[in-house]
């Protein structure tokens, strides 16, 4: 029943904007002032890693279709929060449906969400998928 209300979702595809993701190593998922900040960090890491960005306009519904230009080079995807446990991260797990890795990085208890967390995480992750 869940996986059926899933897909009626799906069919409804909310509004979002991406950019760069058919040839993308690493790939930004955020929403309102966290996409912002990762259009900083993928200025930053230009040259060193392709990164794309999903950026949805709306959270219901969530625009699961946009991960379906998400290209082979893919390997993993980030979801950059202005929170600390991840309230869209779920959403992104269940679009990336096991085809890659989906990290989070956002607020801690010392610290709000900068480009520079973001730039830190993609360098990590990068590193973590290359070996």
């Amino acid at each position: 029943d869940y996986i059926v209300k899933i897909t009626a979702v799906k069919e409804k595809d909310g509004k979002k904007e991406v950019d760069g993701v058919e040839d993308a190593d690493l790939v930004l998922v955020a929403y309102g002032t966290a996409a912002k900040m990762c259009r900083a960090a993928a200025e930053e890491l230009r040259g060193r890693v392709k990164i794309g960005i999903i950026r949805p306009k709306t959270i219901w519904p969530f625009p699961y279709g946009a991960f379906e230009k998400i290209g082979k080079n893919c390997k993993a995807i980030i979801c950059p929060e202005i929170n600390i446990i991840g309230q869209m991260i779920d959403d992104v797990r269940i679009a990336a449906a096991g085809r890659w890795p989906v990290h989070h990085v956002g607020d801690t208890a010392g610290d709000f969400l900068t480009p520079e967390n973001i730039i830190e995480k993609a360098e990590q992750v990068w590193k973590e998928v290359q070996a």
